[in-house]
Order: structure tokens, then sequence, then C-alpha cells
């Protein structure tokens, strides 16, 4: 069986375990807040997602998928291969979900929203899909502390 805990959530090492034996992709959300917090009450201005999942040759991969609320733009939106995992992705904890390929496109929030249904977790969230949306311009890029990965450097 998996070492689950009783949130329902499987360690990285056992998520992925569980990704290539199920055949069932996982996921993890963890808010991003902003650097200055002036507000004891301050919200979470985006989210950082990674999803493990299945490969048709039998592997697997690490979807990450990052970016601000309410908005269309992604900061990120990258397939990173299992020798490229950063570190502390190991740490978190994944919950089984499904994923259709279209919703990966979606805003984060609803990206979120969309994976917390087809999971089994408890979770009342808004109805994000049918609030309004905020366009970004194609040129529009955010900063790279908004998704914490490191620049290569030369850029």
């Amino acid at each position: 069986m998996y070492r689950i805990d009783e949130t329902g959530r499987l360690p990285f090492a056992e998520a992925v375990r569980f990704a290539l034996n199920e055949g069932q992709p996982l996921f993890c959300v963890v808010p991003v807040f902003p650097d200055v917090i002036d507000d004891v009450e301050a919200r979470a201005e985006g989210a950082k997602v990674w999803i493990i999942q299945p490969t048709p040759g039998g592997g697997w991969e690490l979807l990450y998928i990052a970016g601000p609320f309410f908005t269309a733009a992604h900061a990120a939106n990258e397939r990173i291969p299992p020798e490229e995992i950063p570190e502390g992705v190991r740490s978190l904890s994944f919950a089984p979900t499904w994923v259709e390929e279209e919703w990966l496109t979606a805003p984060i929030q609803i990206l979120v929203q969309k994976l917390v249904a087809a999971s089994e977790l408890d979770a009342d969230l808004p109805d994000y899909a049918g609030q309004r949306r905020r366009r970004a311009a194609s040129e529009v890029r955010f900063p790279a502390a908004m998704i914490g990965r490191r620049r290569p450097s030369g850029d």
C-alpha cells in the first residue's frame, strides 16, 4: 500500500510510486503571498501548482504551473523531467486527482478548483469559473520571485 497522511495526501516519493502503479496523477498547491506583508489579513496573490503524472512510455513527469489569481497569464507552465525536480518539491505532499489537458491553460484559480473537484479532498472553494477575468498582454512577464525558480545565468 501507500503511506497516506490524515489529509489524504502522499509524500513525494509515494506520490511518484502511486502515479506509476495506479496510472493516476497527483497534485500539490502552494499559495503565493506578497513579498512584503503589512497586514495580518494578507491574502495569497497567486499559486504554484505541481502535478505528478504518468507518461505514455511508463515513466512520469512533473508539471509546474504558477501564476497570479484572476488573470489568464501564467508565470510558469513547464514539464519537468524526473532528473530535474527541484529539491524543495520533494518535501511536498500530493493528493490523487484527475487532469484534463485543457485545464492546464486555464487561470490558476480555475485549475486549482478543477483539480480539487476531481480529487477526493473535502474542500469548499468558490465558483471561480463564473467570475470575471483580467487578461494580460502576451508581452507581460511576471517576476521570477513569483514562481520561486532561479533564472539561468546570462538572462
